[in-house]
């Protein structure tokens, strides 16, 4: 009697244990689970909103961007007739120079060669904008990196600034691409053309590189146009801001 109540007893004392074990393990996982939620809803609050992290990144890059000037084809075929007929840049029609204007002047031609000065990549007016937008072609919202200039088949398209073509290809989704270097971290890409330079060749701002074909499948969904990209030190940057002062 006294040996079956003793292993009676042992018996409800290891059930009850294993049950207060099952309880401690449930309470563990509990905590564990709850943990890792927080964390997860403290991560998705941080990265809740990439386009404003985008925005703010954009805002910090166009403080850092140089001012620029931007020289309109007229001005670009009067001082390259001026050039022709006296040998210094000046507006068609303007009376000769005195000895330190003509010094002036051949200031300015030198600035000129600088990356800072840039040419509108064609005669037409930007459609699309850089950034976040909704990509007609795709039917989503995805990142556009540089600006679409609206411009009709075969027209032609501009190097934007002094430079040196680094490459040229022909690619199945964005058709014809050619970038060019303009030195000082400065870089230009031009796709959606059929181009008329290659690879190491000199190209002066306002000189024709190409010329416009129809939409590739890149872009399908729009008009034929231009699409121009802006790196400053390997950093895509919005061009149009290059083109408003």
């Amino acid at each position: 009697m006294n040996l079956y109540s003793t292993h009676k007893n042992h018996f409800w004392q290891w059930a009850w244990w294993r049950e207060d074990s099952r309880r401690i393990k449930a309470a563990v996982s509990c905590a564990v689970v709850l943990l890792l939620l927080a964390v997860y809803v403290s991560w998705e609050g941080d990265s809740a909103n990439p386009q404003e992290e985008t925005e703010t990144s954009m805002l910090s890059m166009e403080e850092t961007v140089p001012e620029v000037t931007v020289i309109s084809r007229d001005e670009i075929d009067s001082n390259m007739q001026s050039v022709a007929e006296n040998g210094t840049v000046a507006a068609a029609g303007d009376e000769p120079d005195p000895p330190e204007a003509q010094d002036e002047m051949e200031q300015t031609a030198t600035v000129m060669a600088q990356p800072q000065l840039w040419f509108l990549p064609g005669d037409g007016e930007f459609s699309r904008g850089f950034g976040y937008d909704y990509d007609p072609t795709y039917g989503d919202f995805r990142f556009h990196p540089g600006c679409d200039m609206k411009l009709p088949i075969g027209s032609l398209v501009y190097a934007a600034a002094d430079g040196t073509v680094l490459s040229v290809t022909d690619d199945d989704i964005w058709g014809g691409v050619v970038t060019v270097d303009h030195g000082q971290g400065w870089t230009t890409v031009y796709k959606c053309i059929t181009p008329r330079v290659e690879a190491g060749d000199p190209v002066s701002g306002g000189e024709s590189i190409g010329s416009v074909i129809d939409s590739p499948l890149a872009e399908a969904a729009q008009v034929s146009h231009l699409h121009f990209e802006v790196y400053l030190n390997e950093e895509e940057i919005d061009p149009l801001p290059l083109f408003n002062n």
